[in-house]
């Protein structure tokens, strides 16, 4: 919606029923001698015997308060909620697939033209914990300052993750969590 000449929202809602999801069903143990040592296989099987209904929404939205000035963020809402069927023994699929999406997230998004060839962008996001995967929420910085050249080049300055050092972001299963650190790069463009 273009609420003024200014100002645009974009809303959307959605919401999924699912049946027949992949679940990890467990079978019945057994021992093996070869090769030695004796050992126990507990096989799992691949079935479909998971539901789930799935809903949220996501709000986008485009201020200029001032031609040099762009405003620009979002944020969006994910629910999902996972059920086994009544003959199902899995243990796992339900909390590891819900608890390995976020909630909520959000990011907002300063663009400004500081001068005719020279932009300053920030951006400040958030993004909600992942319990499956032991990966708390976290909120980080983004600056990039740039300056148009002639002839279709920009050349630019950027941090990332400038709010801490370092920050995990999925779980990474064995190897414990993967995280990203902050950094700062430059960079040349050229357009045409």
């Amino acid at each position: 919606m273009q609420a003024t000449e200014r100002l645009f929202l974009d809303l959307a809602l959605f919401y999924n029923d699912y049946i027949r999801l992949l679940s990890l069903e467990p079978g019945a143990p057994f021992t093996e001698t070869s090769p030695p040592p004796s050992h126990t296989i507990v096989p799992l099987f691949l079935r479909n015997k998971m539901t789930a209904e799935v809903r949220g929404g996501e709000l986008a939205w485009e201020w200029r308060p001032i031609a040099t000035w762009r405003l620009t963020g979002s944020y969006s809402y994910l629910d999902m909620n996972l059920a086994g069927a009544a003959d199902s023994l899995d243990t796992t699929t339900e909390a590891s697939t819900e608890g390995s999406s976020p909630r909520h997230m959000a990011w907002i998004r300063s663009s400004l033209d500081v001068r005719r060839n020279l932009g300053l962008d920030l951006t400040l996001r958030y993004v909600g914990r992942l319990p499956a995967q032991q990966i708390e929420d976290y909120t980080e910085m983004d600056v990039l300052i740039s300056r148009r050249l002639p002839q279709g080049f920009e050349v630019a300055l950027a941090g990332q993750n400038l709010l801490s050092p370092h920050h995990a972001e999925f779980g990474g299963g064995g190897a414990g969590p993967i995280e990203v650190e902050r950094s700062v790069y430059g960079r040349i463009v050229r357009r045409w």
